[in-house]
């Protein structure tokens, strides 16, 4: 069966999730006088519009790239603290992680390392050194170990709880962000970041310190939100993308402009993913949204979504248009 929704985020959690993402969007919302205003962090543009209001909390849109960005937006400081004491992070480190943990090891963590072999090519050649930037429970590190194809493979991650359950999967493991990890610069072949890179305050000095990690020729991988794909698009302030934590929602030119400025080589940007579809039909099962004044959408995502549903996922999938954004980097090599 194609994955859903419920397999990651089982719905009998909702209620406990809510209740989490309420104590630390008030915990947020009291240090908002700490905010400060910013240009477009993908492009530098300073034209944007106002795009999303939600708990009190702006995001504008760029002019140049589309990209998303919360403004004001929370700085350094204000960001770790609340990462470090987030509610929501301790409900699914403590519940719902480990009630999904299996399903994401095999549907989402297991195809990633995989892929990154690919990219790597052949049996015969070593990847050399990985690490994980914001490696959370430590899955994809721990399925990277498995293969026994990496020399080194650590784990970077800034929160407390989550860093002890890599310390717990034997994983090396640095409990700090990126941005204060030392020691490791030109150490790495190959630097993941799922999902990270829409929760850090300055995405530039988090990639910069990326590509001192990376050697000459190293590889970075990482995926993000698309703030242009179906879901995030149509469902807007609905969508669970437009959330406090989430300060950057990029567009696929504002993230592929991101890495050129940081000097990455951009190898390939894709939207493969697979729940769009899915996510937005459970908005509308669950009457958060409407779709009566849009009968195709309803056609394909309600009155026939045994038929029509996977297709028209694949199809934005394979036409950039889902919001799920997977991109593949490179470090030059040093020029002779």
């Amino acid at each position: 069966m194609p994955l859903s929704e419920a397999d990651i985020r089982p719905k009998h959690f909702d209620d406990l999730r809510f209740a989490a993402q309420k104590k630390d969007v008030a915990r947020l919302a009291a240090r908002v006088e700490e905010f400060v205003s910013s240009d477009c962090v993908a492009c530098g543009a300073t034209e944007s519009q106002p795009k999303h209001k939600k708990f009190g909390f702006n995001w504008d849109q760029c002019g140049k790239c589309g990209t998303v960005f919360m403004n004001p937006r929370p700085p350094v400081s204000v960001l770790g603290d609340f990462y470090a004491g987030s509610e929501l992070y301790k409900v699914w480190n403590e519940v719902i992680f480990p009630a999904s943990a299996e399903v994401r090891r095999k549907s989402v963590f297991q195809p990633r390392v995989e892929r990154l072999l690919d990219i790597f090519g052949g049996q015969d050649r070593s990847p050399g050194t990985l690490i994980e930037v914001g490696a959370a429970h430590g899955l994809f590190c721990e399925e990277a170990v498995k293969t026994g194809r990496f020399d080194r493979v650590i784990a970077i991650e800034p929160s407390e709880a989550q860093a002890r359950s890599c310390r717990a999967r034997g994983l090396e493991t640095i409990e700090a962000t990126a941005e204060s990890s030392t020691g490791l610069d030109q150490s790495a072949d190959a630097v993941a970041a799922f999902e990270t890179i829409e929760h850090v305050s300055d995405p530039g000095a988090f990639l910069a310190q990326i590509v001192r990690f990376l050697k000459p020729g190293g590889l970075l991988v990482l995926t993000t939100p698309n703030s242009a794909g179906f879901d995030v698009e149509l469902l807007g302030t609905a969508s669970d993308q437009v959330y406090p934590e989430h300060v950057t929602l990029f567009t696929p030119r504002g993230l592929e402009d991101l890495l050129e400025t940081a000097g990455l080589e951009t190898m390939e940007l894709t939207t493969p993913g697979k729940l769009d579809c899915d996510i937005v039909r459970n908005k509308v099962l669950s009457g958060e949204v409407d779709l009566s004044g849009n009968p195709f959408l309803s056609r394909v995502l309600i009155e026939q979504w045994y038929e029509l549903g996977e297709p028209f996922q694949s199809f934005l999938a394979d036409n950039g248009l889902s919001s799920h954004m997977w991109a593949i980097a490179r470090k030059p090599q040093l020029s002779n």
